[in-house]
């Protein structure tokens, strides 16, 4: 393949087919090169970080990717289900664990700082970085006060309603 390119080019190419051959060279060269550095990265992450599996009767409302802040910021997935929210890492977190909070023991969410949900929990506060934290929040405060058996209809409910979006978060996206 590479005579019949280097016949190509010095057809075409002129005064410059070396120039050209080593440009092909050298782009395929470090094309190989990058396939073969995104497989070892690949191999070097491990498996998938560990997820918590739903209980029985359990249903998932909504996924959102999210950063979980605790002195460090945790990249990974909030999950909102009919009991809980699960917070799962990404395959690059530091930390891998997953977690899951109780929605009858959140006491509240509101804004902190310039784009975190901060959630009072029983024991404890819990901060997450998420797109459209005023629509999450108001999520949040619907679904935790519910029995189980109403959350499902109140999460359809709020896809319905329209996001409550002050002009400092900035708008739909």
């Amino acid at each position: 393949m590479a005579a019949w390119i280097g016949k190509l080019v010095a057809h075409r190419g002129g005064d410059h087919t070396g120039l050209l051959i080593g440009m092909f060279v050298v782009g395929a060269g470090g094309g190989v090169v990058l396939a073969i550095f995104g497989w070892a990265l690949k191999l070097a992450l491990g498996p998938e970080p560990p997820r918590i599996p739903l209980r029985p009767g359990e249903g998932i409302l909504l996924t959102r990717h999210a950063n979980q802040f605790g002195g460090f910021f945790w990249s990974g997935y909030l999950t909102f289900t009919t009991q809980r929210l699960l917070f799962h890492a990404r395959k690059m977190s530091f930390r891998r664990e997953p977690y899951a909070i109780e929605l009858a023991s959140i006491r509240g969410a509101r804004p902190f700082g310039f784009y975190y949900v901060q959630l009072a929990v029983d024991d404890r506060q819990e901060s997450f970085v998420v797109e459209d934290r005023y629509d999450l929040m108001r999520l949040i405060e619907t679904l935790a006060p519910l029995p189980e058996s109403e959350r499902a209809a109140a999460y359809a409910a709020w896809c319905e309603s329209p996001p409550p979006y002050p002009a400092t978060d900035g708008g739909a996206t």
